[in-house]
């Protein structure tokens, strides 16, 4: 009846032991593969489209694992749980938006994106309320 008692004990150690060494090596792997991954962007708004009419584009979204991020080589705003809100003027015709992030080991993501303003030529009319008198 011992013997049976202390085997089951040093089964249970046994057990709980391998348990134990599966949750650590499930945590060391969770800190691990951000650092493999480096920086990662995800963009929560941006235009819908690549072709746009209004000069103002927003974007907004999420930067992980990152020491540093810049858009277009300005520095971003980033809150401590990773977002970021940045208002862009676009020129017209071809626009290339570079989003750059650095983590702190110095590992580097670029991601690229392009959009194309088609701004409405509208011109200038000028009107007059009452006639220019000639001498």
């Amino acid at each position: 009846m011992i013997s049976q008692k202390k085997s089951l004990f040093s089964k249970i150690v046994r057990y709980g032991l391998l348990l134990g060494m599966v949750c650590l090596c499930l945590f060391v792997a969770s800190r691990i593969v951000p650092l493999v991954r480096g920086p990662q962007i995800s963009l929560k708004q941006s235009p819908n489209t690549t072709e746009l009419s209004n000069p103002l584009i927003e974007l907004s979204g999420k930067i992980t694992h990152s020491k540093k991020a810049t858009i277009n080589g300005t520095e971003l705003l980033i809150t401590p749980d990773g977002m970021f809100h940045q208002n862009i003027l676009l020129n017209k015709g071809y626009n290339a938006v570079t989003f750059e992030v650095t983590d702190a080991l110095g590992n580097t993501k670029e991601e690229h994106y392009a959009y194309v303003l088609n701004e409405q030529d509208t011109g200038t009319v000028a009107t007059l309320s009452s006639p220019v008198q000639q001498n």
